[in-house]
C-alpha cells in the first residue's frame, strides 16, 4: 500500500525527525496533519504519493486510537518496516509530550487572560479553515465513488447518523466498509 511505488526508504532517524516536525505543526488533531505529511513525505522527501497517504490516513481512522499515531505508524511501517514505525509514533507524539509539560502549567495560571483566551480562539478559527481545505481536497479524491448511487447514498446517510443521531463514527465506518465490500464485490462479479 503505502511507500509501494516510491524508491525512497528512510532511516529510523529520518522518520522521527520527519514525524516530529508534521507533529509540531499540526494543531486540530488527525485531519490538520494532512498538509504537513503532504509537503514533508510527498513534496520534500519523495517517499508516498498522496493517493498511498490518503489510503493510510482511511485505514487509521478505522483503527482505535489517535488518528495522528495511528497514520504515522502506518506511513512508518510502510517506509521502513517496524522501526519506520516505532520511529515515527515516537517522532509524532514527542512534541506533544514536550509541550504538555511545558504549556499546561502556563496555561492554568493564565487560562483567564485575555490575550491567551484570544489567541486560543485564533488558532480553532484557523485550524476550521484547514479542516475545510481538508475536506474539499478529500471531497474530490473520492468524488469518482460519490458519482453512483451507493456512494451518494452511503455518503448522505453516514453524514446524517453522526449529525443528527450522533452515532459513533466508528460504527459508521465499520458498516460502511462492509457495505463497500458488498456492493463493489458484487459490481465486479
Amino acid at each position: 500500500m503505502v511507500g509501494e511505488g516510491m524508491d525512497k526508504k528512510m532511516s529510523f532517524w529520518q522518520c522521527y525527525f520527519s514525524f516530529f516536525k508534521i507533529s509540531m505543526f499540526t494543531f486540530g488533531g488527525g485531519y490538520a496533519m494532512l498538509p504537513m505529511t503532504e509537503k514533508e513525505l510527498i513534496e520534500n522527501k519523495k517517499c508516498i504519493t498522496e493517493e498511498e497517504m490518503l489510503q493510510a490516513y482511511a485505514l487509521a481512522q478505522s483503527a482505535p486510537g489517535v488518528i495522528g499515531a495511528n497514520t504515522s505508524a502506518i506511513i512508518g511501517n510502510n517506509i521502513n518496516g517496524l522501526k519506520g514505525a516505532i520511529a515515527s509514533i515516537l517522532g509524532f507524539i514527542t512534541p506533544s509530550v514536550i509541550i504538555i509539560m511545558l504549556v499546561s502549567n502556563i496555561l492554568i495560571k493564565f487560562q483567564n487572560n485575555v490575550l491567551v483566551s484570544s489567541a486560543l480562539k485564533g488558532i480553532k478559527i484557523a485550524v476550521l479553515g484547514i479542516l475545510i481545505n481538508i475536506f474539499i481536497r478529500l471531497f474530490k479524491k473520492s468524488e469518482k465513488y460519490i458519482k453512483n448511487a451507493f456512494g451518494t447514498i452511503l455518503s448522505l446517510l453516514a453524514f446524517t447518523l453522526v449529525m443528527f443521531f450522533h452515532i459513533s463514527t466508528i460504527y459508521i465506518i465499520i458498516a460502511s466498509a462492509i457495505a463497500g465490500i458488498v456492493y463493489f464485490n458484487r459490481k465486479e462479479e
